[in-house]
């Protein structure tokens, strides 16, 4: 639904662009799967693999994180790009990206995993 909606925008301004100019659009991605791991230690760092939706003129381009000692809130970021007279493949797949955190400031149990707004589970701090 999300990407429905960016899809939407992105048309709306590209119809609304500079003849042969680009544009990018920006959003939150659709999320597969997450992957995390069962325990941890407070401050070790601790890979976070996302699996998100890819194809056609969309893309992944990078993960934004907000940390606390008992949560990690990351968001999957997207780029679709829209380009005069091009047409962008109907093809979809999914493709994995892993976020490392850095184990600061130190965990403190259970430390949830959130991604794009959906908690995905905790991990035990050892």
């Amino acid at each position: 639904m999300r990407a429905g909606l960016a899809l939407g925008i992105a048309l709306a301004l590209t119809a609304c662009s500079s003849l042969g100019q680009p544009q990018v659009i920006e959003y939150d991605m659709e999320v597969r799967s997450v992957e995390i791991p069962a325990g941890t230690p407070a401050n070790a760092p601790l890979d976070v693999v996302v699996e998100v939706t890819v194809g056609g003129c969309t893309s992944f381009k990078r993960f934004e994180a907000q940390r606390t000692a008992s949560m990690l809130r990351l968001r999957a970021i997207g780029n679709q790009v829209f380009e005069p007279g091009t047409v962008c493949p109907a093809y979809l797949g999914w493709t994995k990206h892993t976020y490392t955190d850095p184990g600061t400031p130190t965990r403190t149990g259970p430390f949830e995993v959130v991604v794009n707004g959906k908690s995905w589970g905790t991990v035990v701090v050892r």
